[in-house]
This record gives structure tokens, C-alpha cells and sequence, in this order.
């Protein structure tokens, strides 16, 4: 990605043009412009990102905030549209690659569709996926994003319960992770993608130490930040957990991940014996991503360990409906460190019918 310099960009800064007329000027497919009002002793800040071909608001927002530290404010607002444009931006360009002929594709097209058909996580879409990775690696070989996208697309068929082999699929995972970081260590992608793998790994630690290492390059990595959270939650380390699913939570509220951090708030709750809270976040997940069988395993293990266990046997056939799912498969998504967490899941579920 292109960003274009800040003094090209405010040569329009008072300009009347279009932002269609300031996208053909300055080159450029995406426009972030906004305003900054003073009343009393509060900035009002707006912001919005604008596709310049279609003209079209893909996101907007506004920030109210005391006028106190102008440099502490600028710092803390900037931080916080960069995060929250991130999804927004890839999503659109996900789509726009999919309008791109076959024949016409360069690498970015390729790595974007990619990402597309991943999110969409069945078995064929994320087949589709890797294929157009492998597509884009032919192109650029040795792409960091490229190489963990492909790490993903392995970590999913464990996630999904349809690996081959799932140790197999761990072992590519961690590989593809590990030439990601060595072909570009300051890419907090690559160490997010490490630690989620080495977590299926079964090496806690040095998970934790990798999402610690992406946040540390990138603070505003919302996923890194989410991914943390997840992970010192299954290591029941769950108030410190809270701190991180809140940060990723509030820097990028549009995120496809959302559904997984709303999911590790319940897991947490799950931990401490507070099962309306976990219901409550359990359904706030599932109704995000219906599409996910996990969503509904955990509401059907939060709603047994509250006491309704008639609900818990429905979200149990919903999640298990025309799927094999065993105790392997439940390890790699659910690595509980302390065995008594991971017992008292297993027991809500047992309660709830699931017999692995």
C-alpha cells in the first residue's frame, strides 16, 4: 500500500475540490479527511474515510474529547482511525479484487481475494484461499503477509475440524509463521501469526511472548491485541485478559475478528463462575457469526453451567449438525493451560450431552 505524503496531501487541504477531483490529483484510491472544532474546553474531532472513484463514505466517526494535552490528544485520536480504517479499508479492497478479471490479477488482487474467501472460512472457501496465496507467492516470493495469510488458511482446518491430519496442519502453520518473521522481524503481523500458532502448538509462553513482540512493534495491532487477550484468558490470566479485549474491542469495532474477542470475554466469565455474564457474551458472539460452529459449543457450555440445560442441548446440535467434532479438535481451539478450567468446560458440555 501507497500512502501519499502529508505535504502533497495538504496542498487540498482548503481546496474546493472534490474528493474524486483530489483522488485523480494526488493518485490515490483513499481519502482520509475530517475537521476539528472547539467549544469551551472540548475538541470536537470528525473523521471519514472516502473512496474516490465511487465517492462513497465507507466510514465516519466523531471524537469528543477535553482540551487538555494537544499533543497527548493527537497522538491518542490518530491512533484510534488509523485502527479503526484498517478493516474497513481491507474489506473494500477485498471486494474490489473480486471485480478484477482472472487473467489481470498482480499480487495485491490476489492477496485480497485471498482474504476474502479466508473470512468466509468453509472448507472450500479457505481452499480458495490458500490457492491464491500460493498465486501470490509465485509472484512475490518470500511476502510476509502473503506467508501468514497461508499460515492461517492452516490454522483454520484445525479450527474447523476438518484437518487431515491436525498435526500436520500445526507443523505448516508454525513453519510458514516462522519464514514470515525471518523475512521481515519488524512485521507485527508475522509475530501475530507466530504466536496463534505456537499457541496450537501447545507452547503458551512463547505465544504469549510473540503477541507481546507484535503490540511492541505496532500498538495499535488490534488483532495482536485480541489475540493476547484470548491467549492469557485460556491461561487463566483472565483480568489481565480484559485489559487487551477491550483495547482491540474499542481500536477497531468493525474488525472480522470482533466475534472472537466478544467470545473470549465469555470464556473469562466462564473461568469465574459468572455464567449470566458468559451467557450474555457467549450470544453476543454467536449472533456476530452464526456462521461459526465454536460460537455455539460455547453458548452450549455457558448455558448448561447456568442451569439451562434444555438450551444448552439445542446450541450443542446446532454446533455438532453435520460435523465430527473430538477431543483433538476441541484442544487445539480451547488450550486451556490449568486442567481444572478445562474440566469444568468439559463438564458443562458433558451436561449439556456432547460426548466426544
Amino acid at each position: 500500500m501507497v500512502v501519499v505524503s502529508r505535504n502533497s496531501s495538504f496542498t487540498y487541504r482548503s481546496a474546493k475540490a472534490g474528493s474524486q477531483e483530489i483522488g485523480k490529483a494526488l493518485r490515490a484510491r483513499y481519502l482520509v479527511q475530517g475537521s476539528v472544532r472547539r467549544a469551551g474546553h472540548t475538541l470536537r474531532m470528525t473523521a471519514e474515510l472516502i473512496d474516490t472513484e465511487t465517492q462513497e463514505t465507507l466510514w465516519s466517526d466523531r471524537y469528543d474529547r477535553p482540551l487538555t494535552d494537544m499533543f497527548a490528544l493527537q497522538a491518542e485520536v490518530s491512533h484510534q482511525i488509523v485502527s479503526a480504517i484498517e478493516p474497513v479499508y481491507l474489506h473494500r479492497e477485498e471486494r474490489v479484487a473480486t471485480e478484477v478479471a482472472s487473467n489481470s490479477l498482480e499480487h495485491w488482487d490476489l492477496l485480497m481475494r485471498a482474504r476474502w474467501h479466508f473470512w468466509r472460512t468453509t472448507p472450500e472457501h479457505v481452499t480458495k484461499s490458500a490457492a491464491y496465496l500460493e498465486q501470490a507467492l509465485a509472484l512475490k516470493p518470500n511476502d510476509s503477509p502473503s506467508l501468514s495469510l497461508l499460515a492461517f488458511t492452516h490454522l483454520a482446518q484445525l479450527w474447523g475440524a476438518w484437518a487431515p491430519d491436525p498435526r500436520v496442519a500445526v507443523a505448516a502453520a508454525n513453519r510458514l509463521a516462522l519464514v514470515a518473521v525471518r523475512n521481515d522481524e519488524r512485521d507485527p503481523f508475522a509475530h501475530f501469526t507466530l504466536g496463534t500458532a505456537l499457541s496450537c502448538a501447545g507452547q503458551m509462553d512463547a505465544a504469549i511472548a510473540e503477541l507481546e513482540c507484535a503490540l511492541g512493534l505496532y500498538p495499535q495491532a488490534a488483532a495482536a491485541a485480541g489475540e493476547l487477550g484470548r491467549l492469557l484468558v485460556f491461561s487463566g490470566r483472565t483480568e489481565e485478559a480484559e485489559e487487551f479485549i477491550l483495547q482491540a474491542i474499542d481500536a477497531s469495532p468493525h474488525d472480522p475478528h470482533l466475534s472472537l474477542w466478544i467470545r473470549s470475554r465469555a470464556i473469562a466469565c466462564f473461568i469465574e463462575d459468572r455464567y449470566a455474564d458468559a451467557v450474555r457474551y457467549a450470544r453476543e458472539a454467536t449472533a456476530k457469526r452464526p456462521d461459526w460452529y465454536f460460537n455455539h459449543f460455547l453458548l452450549a457450555a455457558c448455558l448448561s453451567a447456568a442451569g439451562d440445560v434444555e438450551g444448552g442441548q439445542a446450541s450443542l446440535a446446532k454446533a455438532l449438525s453435520g460435523r465430527g467434532y473430538t477431543l483433538q479438535s476441541f484442544q487445539f481451539g480451547h488450550p486451556f493451560v490449568r486442567s481444572e478450567h478445562r474440566q469444568k468446560f468439559l463438564s458443562a458440555l458433558s451436561v449439556a450431552g456432547w460426548q466426544p
